[in-house]
Parts: structure tokens; C-alpha cells; sequence
């Protein structure tokens, strides 16, 4: 079986770096890309070193739609107003995503379920 290439939103915050590692650590699952916001000091750095003083080859980019092209999941724990667009993203591009962002607003769950329509997405922040 192929390993499931894994993006991380959000990789340089504390999270994010938890995500970095599990997805290094756990068996079936690739570090494929990691992603922070444009302007952010963690741009540019390698995921791995940034999670674990170990680096993964992976450097954190700042093109969301690009990290989520390059894998099979993007795993977000960011925040609601990143999240929605992350899902919008997703679905444009025909990726999975688990969200466990908190604090959504009815308006953005709507969005995960219209997104959901076109891809799997499991939601679990609430």
C-alpha cells in the first residue's frame, strides 16, 4: 500500500508541529508538504527541524493551493477564516482534508459541507 502523503496548514505553530511529526512518526503516512502564511518567519525553514530538531527535507512554503496539490491530505488545526478557504481549496483540487480547527461559525460549517460534497472532509473542531 502507498503511504498517504500528508500537508500541514499551519506548520510552524505549535500544532502544526505536533501534525509534522506525527506524520513523519507514523508508519503509512509522508511528510509530502507544509505551509504558514505569507510573511511568516517559519517560511522557508524545514518542517522537520522546525517539529523535531530533525530535518525532513520539507521546507514550509507559503502557497497554500501548491502543499495541497502536492499531497493526498491536508491536516489543519489553524483558524476558522484560513480553514474555510483551505476547504474551498481542497475541493477545487480534489484533496481530502481533516479539519480541527475550533470555533466555526454556521456560516463556515456550511462551507465544510458544501466542500464535503466534492471531497472527503472530516471535520472535528467544533
Amino acid at each position: 500500500m502507498a503511504e498517504v502523503k500528508v500537508a500541514i496548514a499551519g506548520a510552524g505553530g505549535r500544532m502544526g508541529r505536533v501534525l509534522v511529526r506525527l506524520a513523519r512518526e507514523t508508519p503509512g503516512f509522508s511528510l509530502a508538504s507544509a505551509f504558514e502564511a505569507k510573511g511568516s518567519p517559519f517560511v522557508g525553514q524545514d518542517a522537520g527541524t522546525l517539529a523535531t530538531n530533525a530535518p525532513a527535507g520539507v521546507i514550509v512554503g507559503d502557497d497554500a493551493e501548491a502543499a495541497i496539490r502536492a499531497s493526498d491530505v491536508l491536516m489543519d488545526l489553524t483558524a476558522p477564516a484560513a480553514s474555510v478557504i483551505f476547504a474551498h481549496l481542497c475541493a477545487a483540487n480534489g484533496k481530502a482534508m481533516v479539519c480541527g480547527t475550533t470555533g466555526l461559525s454556521p456560516e463556515q460549517d456550511a462551507v465544510f459541507a458544501e466542500a464535503a460534497k466534492r471531497v472527503a472532509i472530516v471535520e472535528t473542531g467544533t
